[in-house]
């Protein structure tokens, strides 16, 4: 038999919340990564990391042949999320994934997402998403110390080259071929997009309005740090979540 996939974990659920928050991590990263964001983002709002195939409980379930099968079957096999408000948070390439499930959400269960978070993510037509690379070890782990992704010190971590680096090349494998359909298709919503002011994909910020062709509207904050800014800044970004969040759904008296 084959094994059941487990699409959300490290959550913080409530039934009685009044919004899920979905969140994508990016390639080669796992649900574990928004997980200490529950301490800094309000009870009123659901923490929903989503687990990609291959790692924690998903170990040993292969990959989806591309992005937007996996969005889709997300978005299928979980129609409780969208029961309530949904908004959706990726960080990086994780955005791909989440804007493609916001975009199967609203075709399927006729969603109109309360907000969308771009965490150091251009928008999907930004090349900055498929650099010219091959999938080898050596070309992916410089492509990581030279956009700031990861340092030094871990790219010789044993853990690196035995686990996250074959989960990044499986992931990276199915983001590569990726490509958005043209026309773009919009989100119901707004974007707002969080950003580090070291993070190389952002040396142009005139990128971040690219989302506009993806959505109704974007804004934008930027934080101390690089593409991990999340690492040392959760309490402002759990903040900002909340405050826009809330802040929304005032407007739509829930």
């Amino acid at each position: 038999m084959a094994k059941k996939m487990t699409w959300i974990a490290h959550a913080r659920y409530a039934e009685d919340a009044a919004v899920n928050l979905l969140c994508f991590s990016y390639a080669g990263g796992s649900a574990a990564y928004f997980s200490p964001l529950k301490a800094e983002i309000d009870s009123r709002i659901n923490l929903c990391p989503v687990l990609y195939p291959g790692r924690e409980r998903n170990a040993g379930i292969p990959n989806f042949d591309t992005l937007e099968a996996c969005a889709k079957a997300f978005v299928t096999e979980n129609p409780q999320l969208f029961q309530k408000p949904v908004a959706f948070f990726g960080h990086c390439t994780g955005s791909l994934v989440a804007y493609e499930a916001a975009i199967a959400a609203q075709k399927q269960y006729s969603v109109k997402p309360v907000l969308f978070f771009a965490s150091s993510a251009p928008a999907p037509s930004c090349k900055n998403f498929f650099p010219d690379m091959q999938l080898t070890p050596e070309d992916m782990t410089r492509y990581l110390l030279d956009n700031g992704m990861i340092d030094a010190s871990f790219a010789e971590n044993p853990m690196f080259r035995s686990y996250f680096l074959p989960l990044m090349q499986q992931d990276l494998a199915m983001h590569l071929q990726y490509r958005p359909r043209v026309p773009y298709e919009k989100m119901h919503t707004r974007v707002h997009v969080l950003y580090g002011n070291q993070d190389p994909m952002f040396q142009d910020t005139g990128l971040i309005a690219q989302w506009g062709a993806f959505s109704e509207g974007v804004d934008a904050t930027e934080f101390s740090g690089g593409h991990f800014y999340l690492n040392q800044c959760q309490k402002p970004a759990g903040q900002l979540v909340t405050e826009h969040l809330l802040q929304e759904l005032a407007g739509l008296s829930i």
